[in-house]
């Protein structure tokens, strides 16, 4: 009686294709291992996929001063020189100026709410936005590093009766701290439910 081949291993689609062409067929289980590998497989690929977007919101941004600029000694790097150096000098120049702007490039992840925040809404539903608009600024913090450029974006997501509100409470003192915009939309949307419930008893 003849032996029975060892179960071939399997790491590639080549190798499967391999089988396919020497006329072999897989057992039930050696399939249902088989598919458990891959699935194994793809999760470590997904999973590779985020540690990589992690590691990118991680990388260290230029240092600027009060105004914005950039310190003398990080610009001349970026600026190429008009000597020719020797050919040593000339790649190591070019390394640094290279791996200097890939530390200044970040890419944030673009959101979009789902829901814009009326005077009516519920307080479950302020929850929802205010979730949303952290998400905003999460995944691409570099356009809104003060609370005032955030509040700016928020207002994109008020409707036109809260933000007609806001305006003409902030008509005579200025509010650019992100904390106390936030607590401001829900007491307006509390005081709002309360002003109603009022009605509704009279």
């Amino acid at each position: 009686m003849a032996e029975e081949k060892a179960t071939p291993k399997i790491n590639t689609a080549a190798d499967m294709a391999q089988l396919r062409r020497e006329g072999r067929i897989l057992s039930s289980q050696e399939l249902e291992e088989l598919s458990t590998r891959v699935t194994a497989l793809e999760e470590m690929a997904k999973l590779e996929d985020r540690f990589k977007i992690l590691e990118s919101r991680k990388r260290p941004r230029p240092i600027t001063d009060m105004e914005g600029n950039q310190p003398k000694r990080q610009r001349q790097q970026r600026i190429p020189s008009t000597i020719k150096p020797e050919s040593s000098e000339s790649s190591s120049s070019e390394t640094i100026h290279h791996t200097n702007k890939r530390r200044g490039y970040t890419r944030g992840i673009k959101t979009t709410p789902s829901y814009n925040l009326k005077l009516n809404s519920s307080l479950e539903e302020w929850g929802v936005w205010m979730h949303d608009m952290e998400r905003i600024f999460e995944g691409d913090p570099d356009p809104y590093p003060k609370g005032s450029q955030k509040i700016l974006k928020a207002l994109d997501y008020l409707d036109p009766g809260l933000k007609s509100l806001w305006y003409t409470y902030t008509a005579k003192k200025r509010i650019r701290k992100w904390p106390v915009f936030l607590e401001w939309t829900r007491e307006n949307i509390q005081g709002n439910k309360r002003r109603a419930a009022g009605r509704i008893a009279i």
